[in-house]
């Protein structure tokens, strides 16, 4: 009997044991004992045993486990809930204020502090009057000011900024060099300046020059000017308005020119297009200008170096000739203004002259997806669509005489030689050139016949080239180079017309004038075809073919229409409106 009753309350025991683990884990699956952290949580109030708090863009409304003394609110915390009640908070109130500078993963650098790391879950937030509400960290750009860096352990961990766009862009200087990192620098300004670095300010005397090399720039040094003042650089005749910078990584030394927006876009219109274009098209190019400016500025493209966009065509051309007054008054007349598409930005693409043809970001650039404004048309008085892809029917637009509106550009139509000997000389490196700067467009066919990615063997006796596709515009895809052992393919417009591009080869024209020291083909709207030991390119166009064509745009001007008639030509469906902190993304 006595064994019997140990062995019952044993059971006793066990069920109990069981009974209660089920109903701690029924409990916690229930929530009833569930913890967890909200990181970066944004206070909105404290009041009534309840508090009130946005995070990971929701909105919470928690009870409190017990009485809280510090009721600070509209500042950043670490909240921990328990039971659906707030256990702990741990408030971040520490914060700096400067200027972001330069982005880059898990790094920022402010201005005044340098780099400071960035923590796993940091939060961002909008204000906007009184009202707060959840951003992306991703909404940053270079060039904001936010009312202030939440700082917890020497990391960053929030942000608040207000609902406006960045109003000054900062251009990366490259102008004549080769790289962006310079061994040294030469900076004149025409008013009094001064130079800043480390908290010293050192004035400099109207028109002199300072020499500046990596030794004397520790991490940034500062050049603001009197009002009026223009910087020399290099001895350039340019005069560039705006404050410059200039940084020291790793003994190479980085110009970014800081400026208003309206100062910079007086830098590049007359270095897009002629000042003594139609003033009606130059207005067109203002407001594309602008509105592809405000793009890049919300962008991160050029963040590591604490720039929104550099001076070549990489973006848009600055800096490279003087103003003009037709240049300033179509900047001053559509101040503000931009195209816009559904309420968001347009992608106002623009090139020299079309071949009479207009082409896609698909075709042209492989992007993900086309937009309907930037489609492949004929450029006629009234646009119609085709199919170019073939060879015969490339051909056959390229030689025949329609009138269009790029028809009187000179670059409408071009023609070239390239001899065997040429090709043999230049083709090697630049395909080499092109593999190391974008692989992918660089392959090889291997045994099985498969193409991969990868750097070409010598060239020994080049047997072929053809293009094997080519967009509906015309557009050459690919092109297909046959050696001796070997069979390359090119892909994208871009990387064939570098490619086959060569300064030594001579262009001739269709007004029968010659052009020479192109780097590129003047536009990948081209056909082959081969004669004896050469190859003949016969194409059309000078650019990518995308968006507005500059020629056609003051050949429209020519014929009355106004800018926004321009635009609506080149981007159906767009709209030029004054830009009033509206949403800036495409």
């Amino acid at each position: 009997m006595r064994r019997t009753g140990r062995v019952f309350i044993m059971f006793l025991l066990m069920v109990a044991c069981m009974a209660g683990m089920y109903w701690f884990h029924w409990y916690k699956n229930k929530g009833m004992v569930a913890e967890k952290t909200y990181p970066n949580a944004y206070i909105e109030s404290v009041s009534g045993g309840s508090i009130r708090a946005l995070q990971g863009g929701n909105t919470y409304q928690w009870k409190l486990a017990g009485k809280i003394e510090d009721k600070d609110t509209k500042v950043l915390a670490d909240v921990v809930v328990r039971n659906e009640k707030v256990i702990k908070i741990t408030k971040k109130p520490e914060k700096i204020v400067g200027k972001l500078l330069t982005w880059e993963e898990g790094a920022v650098t402010i201005q005044n502090y340098g780099k400071v790391s960035v923590s796993t879950g940091a939060a961002l937030y909008v204000t906007q009057g009184d009202c707060v509400s959840q951003g992306k960290w991703s909404d940053l750009a270079v060039g904001m000011e936010p009312d202030g860096w939440v700082v917890a352990g020497e990391e960053i961990c929030g942000a608040f900024v207000k609902k406006q766009a960045v109003s000054n862009i900062r251009v990366l200087l490259k102008g004549t060099q080769k790289e962006y990192g310079r061994s040294r620098i030469a900076v004149q300004g025409t008013k009094l300046y001064y130079t800043v670095q480390d908290g010293r300010i050192e004035p400099h005397k109207a028109g002199s020059k300072i020499f500046v090399e990596p030794a004397q720039v520790k991490k940034r040094l500062v050049l603001y000017g009197e009002g009026g003042n223009e910087w020399k650089i290099d001895g350039g005749s340019y005069g560039y308005q705006g404050t410059m910078e200039i940084t020291n990584r790793n003994q190479k030394l980085y110009l970014v020119n800081e400026l208003p927006l309206q100062n910079y876009l007086y830098g590049v219109v007359p270095g897009e297009m002629s000042a003594s274009s139609s003033l009606e098209a130059l207005k067109a190019q203002a407001v594309c200008a602008r509105s592809y400016s405000l793009q890049q500025m919300a962008g991160k493209r050029m963040a590591e170096y604490g720039a929104h966009v550099d001076d070549t065509v990489a973006f848009q051309v600055y800096g490279t000739q003087p103003r003009s007054a037709a240049t300033d008054r179509a900047v001053n007349e559509t101040k503000d203004q931009v195209l816009m598409y559904k309420g968001k930005l347009a992608a106002t693409y623009f090139y020299s002259t079309s071949c009479g043809v207009s082409s896609t970001m698909k075709e042209v650039w492989n992007a993900a997806k086309d937009v309907s404004y930037l489609s492949g048309e004929i450029q006629g008085e009234k646009k119609t669509t085709t199919d170019l892809s073939g060879e015969k029917a490339f051909a056959a637009f390229l030689k025949e005489g329609t009138e269009l509106v790029d028809s009187h550009s000179p670059w409408y139509r071009w023609k070239t030689r390239i001899s065997g000997k040429e090709l043999m000389d230049t083709l090697y490196e630049k395909l080499c050139d092109r593999y190391e700067q974008e692989p992918s467009n660089v392959q090889i066919r291997n045994k099985e016949g498969k193409f991969f990615s990868g750097r070409p063997e010598t060239l020994q006796e080049i047997q072929s080239i053809s293009v094997i596709q080519r967009g509906r515009s015309g557009v050459v895809k690919c092109l297909e180079i046959v050696d001796k052992d070997q069979v390359i393919r090119v892909f994208s417009q871009y990387s064939v017309r570098a490619v086959l591009g060569n300064t030594s080869l001579q262009y001739e024209r269709k007004d029968g004038s010659l052009a020479k020291g192109l780097t590129i083909l003047p536009s990948g709207f081209f056909i082959l075809e081969k004669e004896n030991d050469s190859y003949v390119l016969t194409g059309g166009g000078y650019g990518h073919g995308v968006g507005m064509s500059q020629y056609g745009a003051n050949c429209l001007a020519a014929k009355g229409k106004n800018a926004s008639e321009i635009l609506s030509y080149y981007f159906p469906g767009t709209q030029v409106v004054k830009e009033q902190n509206s949403d800036r993304q495409q």
